[in-house]
């Protein structure tokens, strides 16, 4: 199990690429990237894509929009489930290092049983992630960062049922700017 986690956050780390392209004076305030995503292991898995695009409001702040294309199975379970959705946020860079952010998803989804053949439909997951992180340049246009995030949204419906599993989350990556 161990070795599993280790891999697949690996795989997170080395997959969930951002890139930023500023290639003309007239689109030099605009960030085109994204994360992909692959975790495979034991008969299970998840594949995400998820582009964005953001407009530096200043040097310091960026505002982003994005979709969200995920599909997760389990072979064991008989079940696949397809997310789809979009994305709103905003970045505060402080101190070239550190970054604060929030983020507004609204990801619907499709699980699909095959062994009792019955598709289940939501489209009332809203998520409202907020956080901070670290990033540390590694060459002239490439930095690693890690960060840590939290959904909001539990707190603000006070439902002791309404469990977000995901909480808190961290991510790892590089940026890669053009």
């Amino acid at each position: 199990m161990k070795k599993t986690c280790i891999i697949s956050l690996f795989l997170v780390a080395v997959f969930s690429l951002h890139f930023t392209t500023a290639n003309a004076q007239d689109f030099e305030r605009f960030e085109v990237g994204g994360q992909f995503g692959l975790n495979i292991q034991n008969g299970m898995g998840a594949v995400e894509f998820s582009p964005v695009v953001g407009y530096r409001v200043f040097k310091f702040f960026t505002v982003n929009v994005g979709l969200i294309g995920e599909y997760l199975w389990n072979k064991e379970n008989e079940m696949s489930e397809w997310n789809y959705g979009l994305s709103a946020g905003a970045r505060l860079t402080l101190f070239d290092l550190i970054y604060v952010e929030g983020k507004g998803v609204w990801n619907p989804r499709v699980i699909h049983y095959k062994a009792i053949d019955l598709k289940e439909r939501s489209t009332d997951n809203v998520q409202l992630w907020a956080g901070a992180g670290y990033r540390q340049q590694l060459g002239s246009n490439a930095y690693t960062y890690v960060g840590i995030y939290y959904d909001f949204i539990p707190l603000i419906k006070n439902n002791p049922e309404l469990v977000n599993d995901y909480n808190p989350r961290v991510e790892a990556g590089v940026i890669y700017t053009f």
